[in-house]
């Protein structure tokens, strides 16, 4: 009996809203684990995790200095990339209304 591959494409971390991307990147993977990946063990679910969440994905998660407890835990993981979607949001919010005050303060 042929094996059916999981598809899961990858967080697009380049869409113009990364909120609603990671949104539903998060709730089709969760589904996924849930599914397909429930019997696995948690450690081999992570490597699921970073194997779909792609490049990109992987090189954000390889700049995080994880504590002993944050390793090879899955909740770990979601709450970590959830952290970043966060403050993407934030930096990009502040850089919005940094800009729109400079552009007000020129244009004495």
């Amino acid at each position: 009996m042929a094996r059916k591959s999981i598809g899961i494409a990858e967080l697009d971390f380049e869409n113009g809203s990364l909120a609603e991307s990671w949104k539903q990147w998060k709730q089709t993977m969760k589904l996924t684990l849930q599914g397909p990946l429930a019997e696995k063990e948690e450690k081999q679910q992570c490597g699921y995790f970073l194997l779909y969440i792609g490049q990109k994905g992987r090189d954000i998660y390889n700049t995080w200095a994880l504590k002993s407890a944050e390793i090879d835990k899955i909740d770990a993981l979601f709450d970590r990339f959830e952290a970043f979607v966060i403050l993407s949001r934030m930096s990009r919010c502040y850089a919005t209304s940094l800009i729109r005050e400079i552009n007000e303060a020129t244009r004495i």
